[in-house]
């Protein structure tokens, strides 16, 4: 550990102090009282000196308080300021609030971001339905179609829902065992999802091929989340066809829609990230987050006609 040179500076002033008085108490006593109102006037400068070093390092304190505090917290600053500390030795931990700082301006932007696409992802399906039942009051749609528009826009809600209640679960899942040692057959499954989201487009065709063992590491409510998540995704995206395959202990997810753009292809598993072509909402998070807790990985790979999502 990095010794203070200033402290040090006061103790070898203070252990010389006392050693002169010990000295002249013994071979010059009769100096005994002059040295000793000299150290009191020594102690009291060294005193006063620290005093004004203690009340510099509290003002540095306080103003980068207020800095860090309108960067990180307030954003009324753009950058933090150039690392300048009184001491050395206040370098690190500078850096270390910097750390800290940055940290929390990030966190704070995330959940920011996060809260203005959820009420996005909300007010949505409910200005759809409003709209539609303005449109059903002007006799413009008939009782079937509304009905229609208000189921597809209440699955979105019902989905988004469940989405946010399990993302917040999945943080105290992840500490438990049985989901690392139990296993579960993934065909019932593939088919259960397909069966939910097929009626939403019924021009999409789906294909199911399992070759193989179909069973998996993990829980039906884990895998249930895994495969829901995907195939949402995939009913905005795919133009005819969606296939999912079980082979050699592998899941390939493929739609033929758009490929994913390079440059997001890292970030789209993170929640609310921004692409150049949309906005991906918290379900690919839920798949990757369920992924790792079952000691899986999952990669996507653009081809030449769509893309795959690779559970391995």
């Amino acid at each position: 550990m990095k010794k203070n040179p200033l402290l040090l500076q006061i103790l070898i002033i203070l252990i010389i102090c006392l050693m002169g008085t010990i000295i002249v108490a013994i071979y010059f006593p009769k100096f005994l009282i002059p040295v000793i109102i000299t150290i009191l006037v020594v102690k009291l400068l060294i005193g006063i000196n620290l005093f004004l070093w203690l009340k510099r390092i509290s003002k540095y304190l306080k103003r980068m308080e207020k800095r860090i505090a309108n960067y990180a917290v307030n954003h009324e600053e753009a950058s933090l300021p150039p690392i300048s500390t009184p001491l050395p030795e206040f370098k690190r931990f500078v850096e270390t609030l910097y750390d800290a700082a940055e940290m929390l301006r990030s966190q704070d932007e995330y959940k920011n971001q996060i809260f203005q696409s959820i009420s996005h992802d909300f007010k949505t399906p409910l200005a759809v339905i409003q709209s539609h039942l303005e449109a059903l009051d002007d006799g413009m749609l008939t009782d079937e179609e509304f009905k229609s528009v208000v189921r597809t826009q209440i699955h979105k809600v019902e989905y988004k829902v469940n989405s946010l209640l399990y993302l917040n679960k999945l943080n105290y899942l992840s500490d438990l065992e049985i989901y690392k040692t139990e296993e579960v057959d993934l065909k019932p499954l593939i088919d259960e999802g397909v069966a939910k989201f097929k009626f939403l487009r019924p021009e999409v065709t789906f294909n199911i091929v399992i070759t193989g063992d179909s069973v998996f590491r993990g829980t039906v409510d884990a895998w249930e989340a895994i495969i829901d998540n995907l195939l949402n995704n995939f009913m905005r995206y795919a133009e005819k066809t969606i296939k999912i395959t079980v082979k050699d202990k592998r899941i390939i997810f493929y739609n033929d829609g758009p490929k994913i753009d390079e440059n997001v292809l890292n970030d789209i598993f993170s929640p609310y990230k921004k692409g150049l072509s949309g906005l991906f909402g918290i379900g690919l998070s839920i798949v990757k987050r369920t992924i790792s807790m079952l000691g899986y990985e999952i990669t996507v790979k653009n081809e030449k006609k769509g893309v795959n999502f690779i559970i391995y």
